[in-house]
Order: C-alpha cells, then structure tokens, then sequence
C-alpha cells in the first residue's frame, strides 16, 4: 500500500480493502472528513457517521438520518456507499 493508506488505522484500511472489493466508490470530497456523506461529531469515541436522507414516498419531504458511528472516515464512508449501494429505494445521498 501506498504511505498515505499504510498510515491510517487498520480499521480505515480494511474498509478501503472492503469497498474495492465491492467496487463501492468511497466519494471524496473537501469536506473536514474528506468523504461525501461523512460527518464528524466531536467528543464521541467514534466520531464518524454517515448520514443520508430517507426516502418516505414520491413528493414526501425526506428526513436526515445518521445509520451509525465509526472510528474512521473511511468506515463510515464504506458504510454509507454500503446504503446507497443496496437500499437505494430506502435512502438517498440529497434532501430533495
């Protein structure tokens, strides 16, 4: 592995191994997180957390959800694209 991925948690690797072996696309982005849909919650032993929007019916107003807490950005990105992946008549990554 490269230095950068070699540096991170064996947790972040191993979910960067699991999202290329699903041919999932972890989405980066410039956030602080670096990953679409991935939110940090400062104080919390597992700061990481996906969030994504719940799909309740065509025209029906969408609700933020957060399905879970994680050590890693990488974790919580895998899980997220996880979702969107395989239970795209569930969630969504937009409000609207």
């Amino acid at each position: 592995p490269s230095a950068a991925v070699s540096s991170l948690s064996v947790e972040a690797q191993d979910a960067l191994q699991a999202a290329e072996a699903g041919g999932l696309i972890l989405e980066r982005n410039a956030s602080i997180t670096g990953f679409r849909g991935v939110v940090r919650i400062a104080n919390k032993a597992k700061p990481f957390q996906g969030r994504l929007y719940r799909i309740d019916g065509p025209g029906k107003k969408r609700a933020r959800v957060t399905r879970g807490s994680f050590g890693s950005p990488e974790e919580a990105a895998l899980h997220y694209a996880k979702l969107l992946k395989f239970e795209d008549t569930v969630y969504s990554p937009n409000a609207s």
